[in-house]
């Protein structure tokens, strides 16, 4: 089991009345690899709102917003065919572990640090696309930009 999709429902004054979670499987497929379905973190999200909804007796019009949170880092990617164009690679992922720290060694790291405020980390998304483009021999032409 991995991290809980949960959602909450709050007035707008921040006082919460319902919480929904569902529990996703971890795909490990490779040590240092963690992944989610995203089709499966779809449908939990899905049935998280929809419990919420229902339980709190708030109408589903008259939600103002939705926030996302608890995720850290990691690469979703979608595909152009409104499907997941590769497996959720979350944040305790590491198999991009040489991308950061070549950009150290080369100076991109330094580079683009006044833009990012953030040191690069394999968890990232410029470490995650660079090892698939590198290693999976994948085409990206199907991913949503």
């Amino acid at each position: 089991m991995g991290p809980s999709p949960r959602r909450h429902s709050t007035r707008l004054k921040g006082v919460e009345i319902c919480i929904a979670t569902r529990h996703t499987e971890l795909i490990a497929p490779r040590p240092g690899y963690t992944e989610r379905d995203m089709e499966r973190l779809w449908e939990v999200n899905c049935e998280c709102i929809a419990e919420v909804l229902s339980r709190s007796g708030v109408p589903a019009e008259s939600v103002v917003g939705i926030g996302v949170s608890g995720h850290g880092k990691g690469l979703y990617a979608w595909g152009t065919d409104d499907k997941p164009a590769y497996n959720g690679i979350i944040s305790t992922d590491n198999r991009a572990w040489t991308y950061p720290q070549g950009w150290e060694a080369d100076g991109t790291a330094e580079r683009l640090y006044p833009k990012l405020c953030q040191k690069l980390i394999p968890s990232q998304q410029a470490a995650l696309l660079a090892w698939l483009k590198d290693q999976t021999g994948r085409s990206m032409r199907n991913w949503s930009r």
